[in-house]
């Protein structure tokens, strides 16, 4: 598809169609002046509805241009029935669809330092018609609220950052490093069953490195400190069991901060 053809252009700097031929000279020309990286990504996702009920597809790498996929948990129809939910097995589509734009970006200003940025709208959503497996049986009560809905712990928006610095440290051989890196999370829904009270509020991690390299890389001392800001947000939340069901709800919640010390060394 689409990507199949991005991923072609680029490795062999070259293209049939006009317009993309001037796209590739185009980023040829950044790269070579200003030392930047453009990566374009164009993802449009239809889950094989003739496949397992539970179907997963790999993704793939291609230098740093990638391609990936997800988890499919209930098909689509076109015919469901109005008294039932339920439709007959050849009638089976897919029941999820997921498509968005990716832009990542790198940037040398100055000598020793470089930066990263990156942001990926995703539109990762149910169908409206849903059913409960391959052989068009209804709909579970449960997942009532799934139809035409956003995908469980799937943000429409995610922004990342990175800054570095790796300075010589005089004659010495040695070289310093201070890193610095984000990511913004747009707001979503936890729960498998998007029940009202599982949301999760956007927020922002931050994550931190500072150390020293001697010559050659060959043995580094690195202090870091993770979720540098302990933010506090919930991985995932499910309905408490033997409890009130759907009333009462637990939550795994995300690693608090959390810092140490690295050695490195290589013999």
């Amino acid at each position: 598809g689409d990507n199949t053809n991005t991923v072609g252009w680029l490795l062999k700097q070259g293209a049939k169609c006009r317009y993309a031929r001037h796209l590739i000279r185009v980023l040829t020309y950044l790269r070579m002046r200003d030392r930047w990286c453009i990566i374009p990504t164009y993802i449009r996702t239809y889950h094989n509805g003739t496949c397992d009920y539970v179907a997963t597809f790999e993704s793939y790498t291609v230098g740093t241009l990638e391609r990936g996929g997800g988890t499919q948990f209930v098909r689509g129809d076109t015919d469901a029935s109005e008294t039932t939910g339920g439709c007959d097995a050849d009638n089976v589509q897919a029941g999820v669809v997921a498509q968005g734009v990716e832009f990542e970006t790198s940037l040398n200003p100055v000598r020793y330092v470089n930066m990263t940025m990156g942001l990926t709208y995703a539109d990762t959503s149910y169908k409206n018609n849903l059913i409960g497996s391959d052989n068009g049986a209804p709909l579970d009560p449960a997942l009532r609220l799934l139809p035409g809905q956003h995908v469980s712990n799937a943000p429409e928006w995610v922004g990342t950052s990175s800054i570095s610095y790796t300075p010589p440290i005089g004659d010495s051989g040695l070289s310093g490093l201070i890193y610095l890196n984000a990511r913004m999370v747009d707001n979503y829904n936890t729960g498998s069953d998007l029940l009202y009270g599982k949301e999760q509020d956007s927020y922002v991690l931050l994550n931190a490195r500072i150390g020293i390299r001697g010559p050659d890389q060959r043995w580094s001392i690195e202090g870091w400190a993770q979720n540098l800001t302990n933010t506090q947000y919930t991985q995932v939340a499910f309905n408490t069991p033997f409890v009130a069901s759907q009333q009462t709800y637990s939550a795994y919640l995300a690693e608090p901060r959390t810092y140490g010390v690295t050695l490195r060394g290589k013999f």
